[in-house]
């Protein structure tokens, strides 16, 4: 039935998105060329045993110019678009209007309770496209309803997180297993895609993901691969468990693992005269342990527990009048300076640059530890020049072409 099949995708993609007026079926005459491939591939006695078939159901009709030559080779056939239900009839196949309400219906049925803007952003622009007379292919629908069960994921663990539920932030084979029955597949399928449309829809998501890696995305989505911990070095004090802790026992620092954090109450004493953050590992490793000072390791981006837990520090400390100084300390580069202004916008508005400055990077330019990066990461330090602190880091970072990983100040 290769000529069949050839004339319901000759309507569909014709003539199904040139009106909007289901359940009237549009109606007028239409011809079909038929594909010289076709006779090539040797499909000239099917191509022909469907005309006939056809013709007895008066579902299409030829004239006489239709034909190459006389029930033998036919360059077109011709057909009344008020009749196609008839050759989704003979076909065996499900009438593409159909099709059409059901992912309609589908559609509808998913989003029900999502209550998440950028979710339901990103479930508009699907509903416009059927609006609009789209109608997905069987397989690209079954990856969508696929995953819709990873938005609604997504919106349960949202929920959660405003509810200060135990129960998230979830391990990232957890959710796979708990919203697609398997732990892999969401790492193996959705997962990019998943991102992406983060990226593009949610406003705490960054669409670069040189500004943000796809392991931030995840974990602003309360999603993530390990357990999200605070490491930490300096005085904090803490109530848990009914007893008052300060982490300053602890010189060479410790790590508040996820129940910890949540746990825990931050008491309403503090003695934080300063406040470091550090981007990576073996800087925060080596910075002293000092009096009045704490000292955060923030692994790129901070996971929503722990700026929740911070941005609880900043409030404290401006309740008891303490004059805090707040410094970050990171790569000289672009995520670098992401980084600092996402810490900035999101946990510590007072925040200032250390060590990230003109005078660092020119003492690593004159001890050779700079490292060359591509025109187009250039025009994206560019982009950043207007940054009030950074501005001028990211300018003369451009302009050279070079940047500094924080590992090269030690």
């Amino acid at each position: 039935m290769i000529l069949l099949q050839e004339l319901l995708v000759h309507y569909e993609t014709k003539n199904w998105k040139n009106w909007k007026r289901f359940p009237t079926l549009p109606a007028g005459g239409k011809s079909m060329e038929i594909d010289d491939e076709l006779y090539l591939k040797g499909f000239r006695e099917e191509i022909l045993e469907d005309i006939r078939l056809l013709e007895r159901e008066g579902l299409i009709f030829l004239k006489n110019d239709d034909w190459r030559e006389r029930n033998y080779d036919a360059a077109r056939i011709r057909y009344r678009m008020e009749n196609i239900e008839g050759v989704y009839r003979l076909a065996g196949c499900e009438p593409i209007w159909v099709r059409w309400e059901r992912q309609k219906a589908d559609l509808a049925g998913w989003r029900k309770g999502i209550a998440t803007p950028w979710i339901n952003r990103s479930l508009d622009e699907w509903e416009e496209k059927l609006s609009n007379g789209t109608v997905f292919a069987a397989s690209d629908w079954a990856h969508r309803e696929r995953v819709c069960r990873c938005l609604q994921g997504l919106d349960e663990l949202e929920r959660l997180s405003q509810e200060d539920s135990p129960q998230f932030p979830m391990y990232l084979r957890v959710f796979s297993n708990h919203y697609l029955g398997n732990s892999k597949e969401f790492h193996r399928q959705y997962e990019k895609t998943i991102i992406g449309m983060a990226r593009r829809l949610n406003p705490e998501a960054d669409a670069d993901s040189e500004a943000m890696d796809d392991g931030a995305v995840l974990r602003l989505l309360h999603i993530d691969n390990y357990s999200q911990e605070l490491t930490i070095k300096g005085s904090l004090r803490i109530e848990l468990a009914g007893k008052c802790l300060d982490t300053a026992d602890y010189p060479y620092g410790l790590v508040l693992n996820e129940p910890t954090i949540r746990s825990a109450r931050l008491c309403e004493k503090q003695t934080i005269r300063r406040i470091l953050t550090i981007e990576n590992k073996a800087n925060f490793m080596a910075e002293p342990m000092e009096e009045e000072k704490l000292v955060v390791f923030t692994h790129g981006y901070l996971s929503p527990c722990e700026r929740a837990f911070l941005t609880e520090l900043v409030r404290i400390l401006q309740d008891q009048g303490a004059l805090v100084r707040y410094e970050h300390s990171g790569d000289l580069d672009y995520g670098g300076i992401c980084i600092y202004r996402h810490l900035r916008e999101k946990v510590f508005p007072a925040l200032t640059p250390c060590r990230m400055d003109i005078e660092t990077y020119e003492d690593c330019l004159a001890r050779e530890l700079t490292e060359e990066i591509s025109e187009s990461m250039a025009e994206k330090l560019a982009a950043l020049s207007t940054d009030p602190q950074l501005g001028e880091l990211a300018a003369r970072l451009a302009a050279d072409r070079r940047v500094v990983e924080q590992e090269a100040l030690l």
